[in-house]
C-alpha cells in the first residue's frame, strides 16, 4: 500500500516585449526542485514548466500617390494686318518635377532581435533521502515558440501629365514684321522611389538561435528499491514568413508644341524659328 502520492508543478509562460529599434527582452529562467525526505511507497513529482512564447506580425501598407498636371501656354498669340511689327517672341517654359516616396519611415524600421540570445532557462533537481519503495521524478520541459510574419505591400503610384504650348502663333497680312520666334521647353522629372526599400530587409534576426536550456541533476541517499528519474525536455520553434509584394508605377504623359505657327500673306518677314524640347527623367531606386 502507498502512503502518499505527491505532485508538484509549476508553469512559466512568458512573452517577451517588442521594442521597434532595440529588439526584443530577454527572458531568463532560473529554478530549483528537490525531492527531499520522502516517504516509503510514496510517489513524487516536481515539474517544471518553462514556456517562452514570442509572436510578431509586421504589417507596412504604406501607400504614396501623386498626381501632377501641368498645363503651361505662352503660344497661341495673333500678330496680324500690321504696317510694321516688331516681331513675335514666346516665352521659355522650364519645368522640375521631383516625386519623393519616403514610404519606409511609415512602415517596418530597423527591429532587432538580438537580445534574444540571452534566453535561457537555468534548472536544477534532485531526488535526495527518498524513501523505500518509492517513485521520485523530477520533470523539466522547456519550449521556446518564435513566430514572426514581416509583410511589406507599400505602393508608390507617380503620374505627370504635361501639356505646354509656345506654338500656335498667328503673323499675316503685315507690311513689315520681324522674327517669329517661339520658345523651347526643357525640364526635368526625377522619381525618388529610395524610400520605397523593402523595409523587411532591416529586420536583424541574427540572435534567433542563440537561447539556451541548461539543467543540473542528482540523486543522493536514495532509498530501498525506489525509482529516481531525472527527465529534461528542451525544444525550441523559430518560424518566419517574410514577404515583399511592394509595387512601385511612374509614368508621364507629354504634349509639348512649339510650332504649327501661321505666317502669310507677309510682304516682309524678318525670319521664323521655332523652339527646341528637352525632357529629362531619371529614376532613384
Amino acid at each position: 500500500m502507498r502512503i502518499s502520492k505527491i505532485f508538484k508543478a509549476l508553469s512559466v509562460a512568458g512573452l517577451a516585449a517588442v521594442t521597434v529599434g532595440a529588439g526584443l527582452a530577454s527572458a531568463n529562467v532560473d529554478f530549483s526542485n528537490t525531492n527531499n525526505i520522502t516517504g516509503a511507497q510514496s510517489e513524487n513529482t516536481a515539474r517544471i514548466l518553462a514556456d517562452r512564447n514570442v509572436s510578431l506580425n509586421l504589417l507596412n501598407n504604406g501607400q504614396s500617390l501623386n498626381n501632377i498636371i501641368r498645363n503651361v501656354t505662352t503660344g497661341q498669340n495673333d500678330l496680324s494686318q500690321n504696317t510694321t511689327a516688331g516681331g513675335l517672341f514666346t516665352g521659355t517654359v522650364n519645368l522640375g518635377t521631383s516625386f519623393v516616396s519616403p514610404l519606409s519611415t511609415s512602415g517596418i524600421t530597423t527591429l532587432g532581435l538580438g537580445s534574444l540570445a540571452t534566453d535561457s532557462v537555468s534548472a536544477n533537481a534532485e531526488n535526495f533521502i527518498t524513501g523505500a519503495n518509492s517513485l521520485n521524478q523530477n520533470v523539466i520541459d522547456a519550449q521556446r515558440n518564435i513566430n514572426i510574419t514581416a509583410q511589406n505591400n507599400s505602393v508608390a503610384n507617380n503620374l505627370e501629365n504635361i501639356h505646354v504650348n509656345t506654338g500656335d502663333n498667328t503673323a499675316n497680312q503685315n507690311t513689315s514684321i520681324g522674327s517669329v520666334s517661339t520658345g523651347s521647353v526643357s525640364g526635368t522629372t526625377t522619381f525618388d522611389n529610395s524610400g520605397m526599400v523593402n523595409p523587411i530587409s532591416n529586420l536583424d534576426l541574427s540572435g534567433l538561435g542563440s537561447g539556451f536550456v541548461s539543467g543540473s541533476f542528482g540523486n543522493g541517499t536514495t532509498g530501498f528499491g525506489s525509482i529516481n528519474t531525472n527527465e529534461l525536455n528542451s525544444n525550441s520553434n523559430i518560424s518566419a514568413s517574410l514577404i515583399n509584394d511592394s509595387t512601385m508605377t511612374n509614368n508621364i504623359h507629354s504634349n509639348v508644341n512649339t510650332g504649327n505657327n501661321q505666317i502669310d500673306q507677309n510682304t516682309t518677314v524678318g525670319g521664323v524659328s521655332t523652339g527646341n524640347v528637352s525632357l529629362d527623367t531619371s529614376v532613384i531606386q
